[in-house]
């Protein structure tokens, strides 16, 4: 019994420090996004989540690639925090920035496929200019 309260108890001091690890982290991935330093604050929070997978971190994650203008990846952080937490502390303001962010993501997909084939039609139009250059010059 004695080996199993032991090991019970340095188990517990382990999750105590990644606790403490990740409250520390959380803590300067705020202030880091308070700053505008957003990157770093990904960072922090990354850390913070590696050392103990809590919703609302996923939350501050979301929050801080919306925020840097990364829509995509903040997107998927949104729903995995209403995957993992549907009726958290943040749920309501979680589904307003996914309703947001699906519309953004969906333009920025059709500005970037009519994008691609501008460019395609320009290089088109070069071929065919290079090639009637060509022609002219034999």
């Amino acid at each position: 019994m004695t080996v199993l309260a032991s090991s019970w108890l340095a188990a517990s001091a382990g999750a105590d420090t990644l606790k403490e690890q990740a409250r520390k982290a959380v803590t300067a991935g705020l202030e880091a996004q308070n700053a505008g330093r957003y990157d770093e604050a990904i960072a922090h929070y990354r850390r913070a989540y590696d050392a103990v997978p809590h919703h609302e971190i996923l939350f501050n994650l979301a929050q801080a690639h919306r925020l840097k203008g990364d829509t995509e990846a903040a997107l998927g952080f949104y729903q995995r925090y209403l995957v993992v937490e549907p009726r958290g502390r943040v749920t309501a303001d979680a589904r307003k920035w996914v309703s947001v962010l699906e519309k953004l993501v969906a333009q920025q997909k059709s500005d970037d496929a009519r994008k691609a084939e501008d460019a395609r039609k320009a290089e088109d139009a070069r071929k065919a200019e290079d090639v009637r250059k060509a022609e002219e010059a034999r």
